[in-house]
């Protein structure tokens, strides 16, 4: 797990400081908040749709599964007599099988995602309000809370050297943290001035509601976390890290088809979408052996 964590927060900063910093150095304020459809490259457009929904899909069921957690263990230890909460239902599948349902599980998780959504529908502004969550929650828990707790325990001296670069560390991640969280306000500001009243369409009501409804009961059908989320992420590798910044590439550079750099680019194309299979391959057999202790509808 900690090799995992290491080698992943290792390829996202990478990838984000190639993305912050270059992008900016190359085209300042002009930037794109969209970097596939920022400089043109629109087709095809559900290729597009596809990765953007398996991305926040899978990035939904990581944030709001320790909250469900939270809360409905929270409700059980308070209410520990409750039929409502505590009472769980065994509803008969095929093969001898059963699920286990419980009425305040489902109703709280549904609740939950349906006033999300609305919440989602009143703030247009994506690129903004995301920065501004993410400014926030960056420096106490990316920052603060780690070298705090590396502090104690590697039992730091107060006022010695290492002490003092780690909450200069700190300090500086601090400052980073108020300014972006000021750019963020002032984008979010920008819009809303402009915007007198916002419409949300029945139709854009009726399918996001119908759609995150879904996608709670399928969170509650699959609680094997690790495997899942494997799965997905194998799913969202090759088109969103490497077949779109491929392919980009060769459209902005015009790399002519057939030359040896358009092979290379292919070939690291194709290695990657192996990688992709055999990750996925994986996660599905991870999946299928979950299957055969976990029972749907039960918090693990």
């Amino acid at each position: 797990m900690k090799r995992a964590t290491l080698i992943s927060v290792a390829v996202t900063t990478v990838f984000y400081m190639l993305c912050g910093c270059m992008g900016y150095a190359a085209f300042g304020d002009m930037a794109p908040g969209n970097l596939l459809t920022g400089f043109g490259f629109y087709n095809p457009y559900w290729l597009l749709d596809i990765a953007i929904v398996v991305h926040l899909v899978g990035a939904y069921q990581v944030y709001c599964q320790p909250l469900f957690a939270f809360v409905e263990k929270w409700a059980l230890e308070t209410w520990p007599r409750s039929q409502f909460i505590g009472k769980e239902i065994q509803v008969p599948q095929p093969a001898r099988r059963s699920y286990k349902l419980n009425f305040f599980r489902l109703i709280w998780r549904t609740t939950f995602v349906v006033i999300s959504t609305v919440v989602s529908m009143l703030l247009p502004f994506f690129n903004d309000v995301v920065g501004l969550l993410g400014a926030i929650g960056f420096w106490p828990l990316t920052v603060y809370f780690p070298v705090e707790l590396y502090i104690v325990q590697k039992k730091v001296a107060r006022g010695s050297t290492r002490w003092v670069c780690l909450q200069l560390l700190s300090l500086a991640c601090l400052a980073i943290t108020i300014a972006s969280a000021a750019g963020s306000i002032a984008g979010v500001v920008s819009p809303a001035a402009g915007a007198a009243v916002v419409q949300a369409q029945l139709m854009q009501v009726i399918w996001r509601t119908t759609f995150v409804v879904e996608s709670t009961v399928v969170s509650m059908l699959l609680p094997f976390f690790n495997d899942v989320v494997g799965l997905l992420g194998a799913i969202g590798f090759w088109p969103l890290t490497v077949y779109f910044p491929v392919e980009l590439y060769i459209v902005q550079k015009k790399v002519a088809r057939g030359s040896t750099r358009w092979v290379c680019l292919q070939l690291l194309s194709l290695a990657c979408l192996a990688i992709t299979i055999a990750s996925a391959a994986g996660s599905i057999a991870g999946v299928v052996s979950d299957l055969k202790v976990y029972r749907p509808f039960k918090a693990s």
